[in-house]
C-alpha cells in the first residue's frame, strides 16, 4: 500500500505544480492586457487573443515591461513581435488552421 501511497503524493504535488504555473501565466496575461488598456484604452481582439496564447512565463515578464515602458501601442506590438516565437503560443484546434499574429 505504501506505493500507492507515495504515487497519489506524487500526483497530488505535480498537479499542485502544474496549477500554480497556469495561475502565474494566467496573471501574466491579465496583468500585460491591464496595462495596456489603462494606457492605450482600446486594445484589439487580435493581440488579446495572441497574449491570452503565450504560455512561457519569461516571455509574459518581457512583454509586461514593454507594455509599461512603450510609448505607444505601436511601439508595443513591434516588441512584441520580437519576443514572441510560435513555440511560446499554445495552440488550440481552431487556431492550427489560422496564422496568429500581433497585428492590429
Amino acid at each position: 500500500m505504501q506505493f500507492v501511497t507515495d504515487w497519489k503524493q506524487k500526483g497530488r504535488q505535480e498537479g499542485l505544480l502544474q496549477g500554480i504555473r497556469e495561475g502565474q501565466i494566467s496573471q501574466g496575461q491579465e496583468n500585460i492586457l491591464r496595462v495596456l488598456e489603462v494606457r492605450f484604452e482600446e486594445i484589439s481582439q487580435n493581440l488579446r487573443k495572441v497574449v491570452g496564447q503565450i504560455d512561457d512565463l519569461e516571455v509574459l515578464g518581457n512583454l509586461l515591461v514593454q507594455a509599461v515602458t512603450s510609448q505607444s501601442l505601436e511601439t508595443f506590438t513591434a516588441a512584441a513581435k520580437e519576443v514572441i516565437e510560435p513555440e511560446n503560443l499554445k495552440q488550440s484546434p481552431d487556431d492550427a488552421q489560422t496564422d496568429s499574429t500581433v497585428d492590429d
